[in-house]
């Protein structure tokens, strides 16, 4: 099966802050989400199965994944207008 990167990434991303904490539970988030998650990304082949997640992600270059994540997110950080900011680490 072939998958995007950029879908793998961000489903993972999305299912680790809703609290999945291995690549079982990465898989399990995906697919319950399933309907949400095709509207929003190119699933033409459904959810990659748990080993693929782990494939993947386990061939990323970690730190540079954090470098580029940080950089991201302070990007959209600094275009947001500050109302709509919304703190989630309590």
């Amino acid at each position: 099966m072939y998958y995007e990167l950029n879908d793998i990434l961000i489903m993972a991303i999305i299912a680790v802050i809703c609290e999945a904490d291995s690549w079982n539970d990465i898989e399990e988030y995906c697919i319950a989400k399933e309907d949400g998650l095709t509207k929003l990304l190119d699933l033409q082949n459904s959810i990659p199965p748990h080993d693929t997640f782990n494939r993947v992600i386990s061939r990323i270059d970690h730190q540079e994944f954090e470098r580029c994540f940080i950089e991201w997110t302070a990007l959209l950080v600094a275009q947001t207008p500050k109302k709509e900011i919304i703190n989630m680490d309590g």
